[in-house]
């Protein structure tokens, strides 16, 4: 039991980012359509980008 436990989120961690990147090509196929995908990547950026 010295063996300390990864942190649980790391262990998701690929699971959300494959999540992510799902939803991000997602929108950005939608902004193709209807928006401007340029402007849109600049807002995801601003709100979830570090």
């Amino acid at each position: 039991m010295s063996k300390k436990k990864e942190d649980p989120s790391e262990d998701d961690m690929e699971e959300l980012l494959d999540q992510a990147f799902q939803q991000q090509d997602l929108i950005h196929h939608k902004c193709q359509i209807r928006d401007d995908p340029k402007k849109k990547q600049k807002e995801w950026e601003k709100k979830y980008g570090e």
